[in-house]
C-alpha cells in the first residue's frame, strides 16, 4: 500500500474519532441541563400540588348528618376507659402504634351487628368469621395486615380456630364501672377533596370512694381532670352521693346548672355517663379540655377509614 494512501486512511479515523468526541461533550451538558429541568418540574409540581392542598378550603361537616355519626361513632370510646385514640403519651397515633390485639378489637367493633352469629341453646355465645373480621379491618383502616388470633372484645374471650377460620364465644366476662372515664365529644367535621379532619374535645374524670364512719360506703368523688393523664390538675370536683356532711361538694346536677351546652354530634355508641351529662360537662370546660384530630382518607365509593389521632391543643 501506498504511503499516501495509509496517511489519508488514519486521517479519516482520526477525524473520526474527533467528531464522536464533540458529538459526546456536545451532548453531556444538554443531557444534564434535560435531567436537572426535569428535576426543577418535579418539585415545582410538587409544590404547586402541596400548596394547592394547603389552601384548599374546607366545608363544614353537619354534625347532625349521617355521615357524621359515622365518624364519630368510630373514635367514640366504647367502654369508658377505652382510649385507643386517646394515647397522651404520644403526640399522634397511627396504625403503627397499636398492638395485634388492639386492631382486632377496633375492626371487630365495625363488624355489623347482623354479622355477629348468637348461639342457640347453649352451644355458644356468639361467633365471627375471620372473613367478616378481614372485611371490617379493611373498612377501618384500608389495606393493611394483621394476625388472626384469640380476641377479647365485649366482655367475651373468642377463641380462634384456623381450620374453620372463626372466633367463638363460649365464656362471657363481667364488670362494673370504673374509677375513671374518658368524656369525648366531637364538635367540628372538616370535609377535603381526599379526607375528613374530625376535631374532639376530651375529658377525664377519676373517683374514689367516699365512707362514712369508716366502713359505710356514701358513693363516689369524682374529679374532672383536662386529660387522660392523673398527674396534670383537677379542674372540677363534684360527688354522686347525698349528705349533709358533704354538702360543700357539689352533685354532678349542681355542678352543671346553668351551663350553656355547645353543639357536639350524637353518637349512637354512649358508654357510661349520660350523653346529656357528656354534653354539659364538655361545654362547661370546653376551653381546658384536650383537644384531637382525628383524620380519615376518602375511598373512591364515598366510604373511608381511619389514618391519624393527634393531640392539636
Amino acid at each position: 500500500m501506498r504511503r499516501s494512501s495509509v496517511i489519508t486512511i488514519v486521517i479519516l479515523v482520526l477525524v473520526i474519532i474527533g467528531l464522536i468526541v464533540a458529538l459526546v461533550v456536545t451532548n453531556l451538558p444538554q443531557e444534564e441541563n434535560n435531567e436537572v429541568a426535569q428535576e426543577n418540574n418535579e418539585a415545582l409540581n410538587n409544590e404547586e400540588t402541596t400548596q394547592n392542598v394547603e389552601n384548599e378550603t374546607p366545608t363544614n361537616v353537619d354534625l347532625n348528618s349521617d355521615i357524621a355519626v359515622e365518624l364519630a361513632d368510630f373514635v367514640t370510646p366504647r367502654i369508658t376507659t377505652q382510649n385507643f385514640f386517646y394515647e397522651m403519651k404520644k403526640g399522634s397515633i397511627t396504625f403503627d402504634d397499636f398492638n395485634n390485639q388492639m386492631k382486632m378489637i377496633i375492626a371487630y367493633q365495625n363488624i355489623p351487628e347482623e354479622k355477629i352469629i348468637k348461639g342457640q341453646n347453649g352451644e355458644f355465645i356468639s361467633r365471627i368469621t375471620k372473613q367478616d373480621l378481614d372485611e371490617a379491618m379493611m373498612k377501618a383502616f384500608g389495606k393493611v395486615e394483621y394476625e388472626p388470633e384469640n380476641l377479647s372484645a365485649d366482655m367475651l374471650a373468642y377463641i380462634y380456630d384456623p381450620q374453620t377460620e372463626t372466633f367463638t364465644a363460649s365464656v362471657g366476662g363481667g364488670g362494673g364501672p370504673g374509677e375513671f372515664q374518658l368524656i369525648t365529644g366531637t364538635y367540628k367535621i372538616e370535609e377535603y377533596n381526599d379526607r375528613y379532619e374530625v376535631y374532639d374535645k376530651l375529658l377525664m374524670i377519676n373517683s374514689r370512694y367516699i365512707y362514712n364512719g369508716g366502713s359505710t360506703l356514701l358513693g363516689r368523688e369524682w374529679d374532672i381532670r383536662q386529660s387522660n393523664v392523673y398527674t396534670v390538675d383537677t379542674i372540677g370536683t363534684y360527688r354522686d352521693f347525698s349528705g349533709e356532711e358533704f354538702s360543700h361538694l357539689d352533685t354532678l346536677d349542681e355542678l352543671l346548672s346553668g351551663v350553656e351546652e355547645k353543639q357536639f354530634v350524637t353518637p349512637t355508641v354512649n358508654a357510661g355517663m349520660d350523653r346529656a351529662q357528656k354534653v354539659k360537662l364538655l361545654s362547661k370546660y370546653y376551653d381546658e379540655a384536650t383537644e384531637y384530630k382525628h383524620t380519615f382518607m376518602k375511598n373512591d365509593d364515598g366510604s373511608f377509614y381511619w389514618v391519624k389521632s393527634e393531640i392539636v391543643k
